[in-house]
């Protein structure tokens, strides 16, 4: 049972993190499977944006994913885990072949063999994602009662936050700030030769030898004027905005 890229960070998290450790080792012993229990905070993108948790029976792996659960009450957090477990359960009930698999492009589609048929549809739909919500909590309830949990399960884990890169303001503002020169914004590369993707690099036609903008121009003075244009760096303006608060029904678990 490790924390797997988690490092808490409030009382809230670890109370969650130490609530989920012994809901999962009675949850492994009430139902014998043997899964073993990890915890990650993960930035995902595309279709696992909402990614709470997973059961990964290759490993037996149940991951919980902290991040996707800001603002969520850690009663939420173990009934992830009684999602995850009851994937485990149809597993060993053979109820879900190992076969199965989410991988589609738009991740909204899942294939598997759910009790001897195959399936192939919407995630919502799947059989087994049926079958776990309709577990899920009832799993959560039976951990919280043997295991005596009181009103710490109705706390909230805090929101994050999340850093928003304005890029095409910070363009427009300049353009719009400097549209009386003759200006090319470039690439900004950072010391060890890197595209820098937090800002650009911008020269006006005055401040070079050249009569016009070209391709030519434009690769000759990434050799000529690189030191000087790193002193005219812009940085895209950021703001930090709150994250969390999803409902478990946004969620995939």
């Amino acid at each position: 049972m490790s924390k797997i890229g988690l490092v808490v960070r409030n009382n809230a998290e670890q109370t969650a993190v130490n609530l989920c450790i012994e809901a999962h080792k009675w949850l492994n012993k009430k139902f014998g499977v043997d899964t073993k229990l990890t915890f990650s905070r993960e930035v995902n993108w595309g279709r696992d944006v909402c990614y709470a948790g997973f059961y990964r029976h290759a490993d037996r792996e149940v991951r919980i994913n902290i991040r996707n659960l800001y603002g969520s009450s850690i009663k939420n957090v173990l009934i992830v885990l009684g999602h995850e477990i009851r994937h485990a359960v149809q597993h060993k009930n053979d109820w879900l072949d190992k076969s199965y698999s989410s991988n589609k492009p738009d991740g909204k589609y899942e294939s598997g063999k759910w009790k001897g048929k195959n399936y192939w549809g919407t995630y919502l739909d799947a059989p087994w994602e049926i079958d776990a919500r309709a577990f899920q909590t009832e799993y959560a309830d039976m951990a919280i009662k043997e295991l005596g949990f009181g009103k710490e399960i109705e706390t909230n884990l805090p929101f994050g936050y999340t850093t928003k890169k304005h890029k095409d303001k910070t363009i427009a503002d300049f353009k719009k700030k400097n549209k009386s020169k003759t200006i090319i914004l470039l690439r900004a590369y950072d010391k060890r030769g890197k595209a820098n993707p937090n800002g650009f690099w911008w020269l006006d036609l005055k401040q070079t030898k050249y009569k016009e903008w070209n391709r030519e121009n434009i690769n000759d003075a990434y050799k000529k004027y690189a030191k000087f244009m790193e002193k005219q760096f812009v940085p895209y303006q950021i703001t930090k905005e709150k994250f969390g608060g999803f409902s478990l029904d946004d969620l995939r678990f």
